[in-house]
């Protein structure tokens, strides 16, 4: 996992003056053909003690456009600020250079990454202090791809 920062001509205007908030890191989740495919960790600069719940944003555009790190919306950074939250946003690949069902299994390798622990242990890397409570779980977007097609299944 590596420190990121986060393009501010690619922000809502009033979300650039919310990530000096956060610090960012990047890390991949999966490698196609030796090309990595991301996941951004968007971690409040101050955290209470204990598990953190998790923010799981998916980008919109359609399948065709976007970039997990692009167009953060302020009240996504503000309801990890209120709630002491970790957002974790995942990249996954576009049409028409790929198929849908590709994007499919990003969607879900990124779900099995999160759910094995695999997150966590990036995360630990470079914030062992923070832990991230994935049955306290929050999954938003912009359009259909996070909210209809990629709601994850926890079973408890």
């Amino acid at each position: 996992m590596e420190p990121y920062t986060v393009d501010p001509a690619s922000q809502h205007p009033n979300s650039i003056v919310l990530f000096e908030r956060f610090r960012t890191f990047r890390t991949a989740y999966k490698h196609i053909n030796g090309h990595p495919i991301h996941a951004f960790f968007i971690v409040p600069n101050s955290l209470p003690g204990g598990p953190r719940p998790l923010l799981a944003r998916i980008h919109g555009g359609g399948f065709v456009e976007g970039e997990a790190e692009a167009s953060i919306r302020p009240f996504f950074l503000e309801l990890a600020l209120k709630h002491g939250a970790v957002i974790l946003t995942p990249d996954y690949r576009l049409r028409p250079e790929h198929e849908l069902t590709d994007t499919i299994a990003d969607i879900k390798s990124f779900w099995e990454w999160v759910e094995d622990g695999l997150a966590q242990k990036a995360l630990s890397s470079s914030l062992p202090e923070i832990t991230v409570d994935i049955n306290n779980l929050m999954v938003a977007g912009r359009a259909r791809e996070a909210t209809s097609r990629y709601r994850p299944h926890y079973s408890t």
